[in-house]
């Protein structure tokens, strides 16, 4: 400090120094609002209604899980938080009567899940979704594919290639063959009656 006042330059530095560091601050990217406290049990994540079942140890803090959520938990029934080392760690469950989840992805492991993952005594709470998910439907690809398969069923069409291969021309469609030439495929078969065996 007795450097500054005997050097009015280094003070004027520091000043410009410490304002730049505030302005850079003050530009930082705001977190997006996922998290809305409703009550003090329910609350509002990106419009899906959500209701506080656990708090062991006042682990619940609203800030901290807007800071840390994603939208990939929006598809679990569940969403466990657990503190380890100041930082707070989110995963997500499904209902024990969902049948296409993974064992370890029930809510009824989640004893297990504390016990093998996180600090011993830690704190925690779950979140337990009210009503369906809201999913964005951005990636369709199943159903185009469904789509895809559907239009191609039309039919097989025989192609003859000519001798220069360059010409391919259109035959006739597979609904177009005559009986006779299906039966000129097809193998015949005798059935014999078993003989006795002579000794």
């Amino acid at each position: 400090m007795a450097d500054t006042k005997k050097n009015p330059k280094i003070a004027k530095k520091v000043t410009k120094a410490i304002e730049k560091e505030m302005i850079a601050a003050a530009k930082q990217p705001e977190v997006p609002q996922h998290v809305v406290m409703k009550t003090a049990t329910t609350l509002e994540i990106d419009k899906c209604a959500y209701e506080v079942v656990v708090n062991y140890h006042e682990g619940f803090d609203a800030e901290k899980l807007n800071e840390r959520y994603n939208e990939v938990l929006a598809k679990y029934d569940y969403i466990v938080a657990d503190w380890g080392f100041e930082q707070l760690r989110l995963k997500g469950f499904y209902k024990t009567s969902n049948k296409r989840a993974n064992k370890d992805q029930l809510i009824n492991t989640l004893q297990d899940y504390l016990y093998e993952y996180c600090n011993f005594g830690c704190a925690y709470f779950v979140l337990e979704r009210q009503g369906k998910p809201v999913i964005k439907n951005e990636n369709r690809r199943s159903n185009r594919r469904g789509q895809q398969r559907r239009r191609q069923k039309t039919g097989f069409i025989e192609r003859k290639v000519t001798d220069n291969k360059s010409k391919v021309t259109q035959q006739r469609s597979a609904k177009a063959v005559t009986e006779n030439q299906k039966s000129v495929n097809k193998r015949h078969f005798k059935i014999r009656p078993l003989e006795p065996n002579h000794k």
